[in-house]
């Protein structure tokens, strides 16, 4: 749950503008006319479009996490750092998932994991309290030297 308070994107400047620009435009007829009501429904329509999009993504990393888990709720998985590619797994080593460093692109940081996603919307999960503060340098000092899409600005302050 803690994961997708922190993934939900926060409203855009640009979806805020488009909103503005709209609403000005349905001001320019008379209220309560026909002309009137349909641009100030057109007004919203940047916020229904992005919330669309939101739940779409929620939705498939939903998806992808019940696929890993068999359909549990909780989430209990084994992640391996290999040379070129990541592999998460149940602990088991069943449902392996493979990903190439070329495809990480973003890190989420929470107070229990470390989300590190990919373009393709699957997951690699850390927790945090499996590693100490120095494993934990260990691993993102790894990851900076792999060619991941990972911008600078993403890796965690302290390290």
């Amino acid at each position: 749950m803690e994961l997708q308070e922190k993934d939900m994107p926060r409203l855009n400047k640009i979806t805020l503008g488009l909103f503005v620009i709209l609403l000005v435009l349905a001001l320019r007829y008379p209220f309560g006319s026909h002309a009137f009501t349909i641009s100030l429904l057109c007004s919203a329509l940047p916020f229904l479009v992005r919330v669309s999009l939101i739940r779409n993504y929620i939705q498939i990393n939903l998806g992808a996490i019940k696929n890993l888990t068999g359909g549990r709720e909780t989430l209990e998985v084994g992640t391996v750092f290999h040379d070129d590619h990541v592999i998460m797994s149940l602990p088991d080593g069943t449902n392996p998932v493979v990903i190439p460093y070329e495809e990480l692109h973003r890190i989420l940081v929470t107070p229990s994991v470390y989300c590190i996603s990919s373009v393709s919307h699957n997951g690699v999960y850390v927790f945090r309290n499996q590693l100490s503060p120095e494993e934990q340098k260990e691993l993102f000092a790894f990851l900076k030297q792999k060619d991941t899409k990972i911008p600078e600005n993403q890796f965690p302050e302290s390290f």
